[in-house]
């Protein structure tokens, strides 16, 4: 069933063989339309056809702002289908043009359809012809019945198997930007920290005192940067499922010391003192190195960043079946409503967005986590400071040993 699709799609040739979501869609009264997540067209159904006057074969592929709405309405209709990306669902009054040249007046409501893991696929877009006896309020209820009848028809569902195949290649290819574009991001990066260093460490002679403090907002800031592209980076790969993980013997104790004395000396904000506490018997862990470090760096990061005064204080110790590694501080701390929302892609509360971030950090935190075997915890109050525990096996799931 899954090649048929992509056949119907590709092609747009029916055949008695379509599955049945696509039977659905086309064989519908109402004229429908679906979009992909970069807002082109690729699926036209028959009553659409017939009202628009365009074949399926002529829209497919084509941006819908540009093929449907005038000149004049693109912009706005641009901003309609980001939204609606977004995940908004969006119900307007629409001027739309017909194959020969005859405008329309219409009423739309658009739908994002998700797969199911929750990412937006593409949305569906339901066409109410506006007739000249028949007033707009009139219009938004008919478009709503519209919505309410298709809400109870199963094929809505079934929908977004249809088009992943379709729409899989553009987001392949949106990840596959993001990936290149963080390497070649990275590169020059590298360079500005690498002659940064020098120059503050004196391997090109002495600097003047005035000098040091310019070049450590520098390092500090270029730091952020390759941070966050980093966790661009590391989100382009989740999404894509490339968590193929190269295993090797860690020592867990050096990897925090390391970190410890790399986020001390690039914050620029805060006195909190930071503290760190190993066992002595803490066992060696086999584990991703790079995951782990992203992790770790993130969580120490986060604390940090909420912490003005007070401390930060980083443990690891042995339990059971692996290592636990808590960060604690003595922040401004979280309400409830908060914790339950911290994990969520790019999500922040009023005081997260105050002090700057995308809200990539924690989520990406999470999802290594659970590549690594292990999972994370946290604890928090307003006022009291946040506490997270990560937990980790002593072994990560089987990867690619290096």
């Amino acid at each position: 069933m899954k090649g048929v699709a992509q056949t119907g799609v590709e092609t747009g040739i029916r055949t008695a063989t379509a599955p049945p979501s696509e039977a659905m869609l086309r064989a519908l009264p109402v004229p429908a339309l679906g979009i992909d997540r970069e807002g082109r067209l690729c699926l036209i159904n028959e009553a659409a056809e017939k009202l628009l006057g365009w074949r399926e074969i002529e829209l497919k592929d084509r941006c819908c702002a540009d093929a449907l709405f005038l000149p004049k309405h693109r912009d706005r209709s641009l901003r309609e289908l980001a939204r609606l990306i977004d995940g908004e669902s969006r119900s307007r009054s629409a001027t739309l043009r017909c194959a020969d040249g005859r405008t329309i007046d219409a009423h739309i409501r658009a739908s994002p359809i998700r797969d199911d893991a929750g990412w937006i696929q593409g949305a569906i877009v339901v066409i109410d012809v506006v007739p000249e006896d028949k007033d707009e309020s009139q219009a938004v209820l008919a478009a709503g019945d519209i919505a309410r009848a298709l809400a109870q028809v199963p094929f809505l569902d079934r929908l977004s198997e249809l088009i992943v195949d379709r729409l899989g290649h553009a987001d392949r290819m949106r990840g596959d930007f993001l990936a290149t574009m963080s390497h070649e991001l990275r590169t020059p990066l590298h360079v500005i920290l690498g002659y940064t260093g020098l120059l503050r460490e004196g391997a090109f002679g002495e600097l003047p005192e005035a000098h040091n403090d310019p070049l450590a907002r520098i390092e500090r800031r270029a730091h952020e940067l390759h941070n966050l592209i980093t966790n661009t980076l590391s989100l382009s790969r989740l999404e894509s499922e490339a968590g193929a993980l190269a295993v090797e013997p860690v020592a867990l104790g050096g990897l925090l010391s390391e970190l410890i004395h790399e986020a001390e000396r690039l914050r620029d904000q805060g006195e909190a003192r930071i503290s760190l506490e190993v066992v002595s018997d803490l066992p060696v862990i086999e584990t991703d190195i790079s995951k782990l470090t992203i992790i770790l760096r993130n969580l120490l990061s986060n604390a940090l960043k909420f912490t003005d005064a007070g401390w930060v204080r980083v443990t690891a110790s042995g339990e059971d079946t692996g290592v636990v590694v808590e960060v604690e501080d003595s922040g401004v701390g979280m309400a409830a409503e908060e914790v339950t929302k911290l994990f969520e892609a790019y999500t922040q509360g009023d005081v997260g967005r105050a002090r700057g971030g995308v809200g990539l950090g924690l989520f990406i935190v999470q999802e290594l986590s659970v590549q690594l075997g292990g999972s994370i915890q946290v604890d928090s109050e307003p006022g009291r400071g946040s506490r997270f525990e990560l937990h980790l096996p002593l072994k990560a799931p089987a990867g690619q040993a290096i």
